[in-house]
């Protein structure tokens, strides 16, 4: 199992979508072997507050 592999793996056990890994211009490897494990995609800094917010207002409805 490659280690790209192995981290779609966990990431999915968490929820995490593999759809998520590709398709993006950030690409993201391995420290270890320098494998590329994923190629997340960007967002603007807008888009990163709004997101922040909404898992912030999130977050105090579920507390």
């Amino acid at each position: 199992m490659t280690i790209a592999r192995e981290t779609a793996g966990l990431l999915a056990k968490l929820g995490v979508a593999e759809a998520a890994l590709s398709g993006g211009d950030l690409i993201v490897r391995s420290p270890v072997t320098g494998e590329q494990i994923a190629a997340l995609k960007t967002i603007s800094p807008t888009g990163a507050a709004e997101t922040i917010d909404r898992a912030h207002k999130a977050f105090q409805a579920w507390r």
